[in-house]
Order: C-alpha cells, then sequence, then structure tokens
C-alpha cells in the first residue's frame, strides 16, 4: 500500500433529498438552488430531486449524513 493512501481518508457518499432540505428548513428550494448552494462549499454533486449524490471534500470531516448537508 502506498503511503499515501495509508493517510488519505475516504470520502463518503451522501444521498441528499431537496425534499428533506425543504422539510427541514421550510422552504421551497429547487433542485437547481440546492446543487448551487453546495458547490461553492466544494462538495461534488449528481443527481437531482430525491436522488442528489454528494461527496464532501476530504478537508470537510464533518459532513457524514444528509442533516449535515441539510444544516450547510
Amino acid at each position: 500500500m502506498p503511503k499515501s493512501s495509508r493517510w488519505t481518508r475516504k470520502r463518503p457518499r451522501i444521498r441528499l433529498r431537496t425534499s428533506k432540505v425543504n422539510g427541514v428548513l421550510g422552504t421551497r428550494l429547487t433542485d437547481a438552488e440546492v446543487l448551487d448552494a453546495l458547490a461553492p462549499l466544494g462538495i461534488e454533486v449528481t443527481g437531482g430531486g430525491d436522488a442528489i449524490d454528494a461527496v464532501p471534500p476530504s478537508f470537510r470531516p464533518d459532513l457524514e449524513r444528509e442533516i449535515d448537508l441539510v444544516e450547510e
């Protein structure tokens, strides 16, 4: 195993639902607005609706669950 692999944190893939974001925040955000809010934070996002896959940057170990992304 290369030395760098031992120290690299595996980045979780988090399923995010636009309906969950809106339910928790009491908003009516569109898929595009949710994606646009996460991208500047370095969070890689794909998909839309209730099937958004988000991968946080390695320097954000605090982002592990759907609710962590909703809070952002």
